[in-house]
């Protein structure tokens, strides 16, 4: 298998672009939005208050398959099984599929992240869906560009959900699996 350094070169400064982009938009996004929190005083709260915002990280999965469908129905895509025409598709599948996945650990990530947090620190969780979003349209839109230019994208919306795992398993080993479920 033939080595691309060049391409490598490029994936690594745009994974590293991704995570300074999370960087950045989570400093930033706690600094000036001037949203107000609603009182969210039990982890119950704290974790629907996630899940409701969870909406605009779903809708990145089902305009993938709305845009499927729609190339399907218009054009020799349309009968899978025959085959003809799944190369006018093949990328949306392939975006589908990841932000299936990407979206797996999006959303446990996020209400794990949610049951751990104080009422104060709950901002984090529309940034990060903000990030998951702009990831996933980064994504696809470099993808469509080039598969090699889908690392930006990927970065932007892999490194949060690592990120609040780690914290999570870290509070887990620290506190326990009770940690803050009992407060008022």
């Amino acid at each position: 298998m033939k080595s691309y350094p060049d391409d490598r070169k490029y994936v690594r400064n745009n994974i590293i672009g991704g995570v300074i982009t999370c960087v950045v938009t989570c400093i930033l996004g706690f600094m000036l939005l001037p949203a107000p929190m609603p009182r969210l005083e039990t982890v119950s709260m704290r974790i629907l208050y996630c899940l409701r915002w969870q909406i605009w990280s779903v809708l990145t999965l089902t305009a993938g398959i709305f845009v499927v469908a729609n190339k399907r129905f218009f054009t020799s895509a349309i009968d899978p099984i025959e085959g003809r025409g799944e190369h006018l598709i093949e990328v949306h599948k392939r975006y589908i599929q990841n932000t299936m996945e990407q979206l797996v650990l999006h959303v446990a990530s996020s209400a794990l992240l949610a049951s751990f947090l104080s009422p104060e620190s709950m901002m984090i969780i529309p940034i990060r869906v903000f990030l998951f979003v702009f990831g996933r349209v980064t994504f696809w839109y470099g993808y469509m560009k080039s598969p090699i230019k889908r690392a930006f994208g990927f970065q932007v919306t892999f490194a949060p959900s690592v990120v609040s795992l780690l914290y999570c398993a870290f509070c887990f080993c620290n506190s326990g699996p009770a940690f803050a479920l009992y407060e008022t």
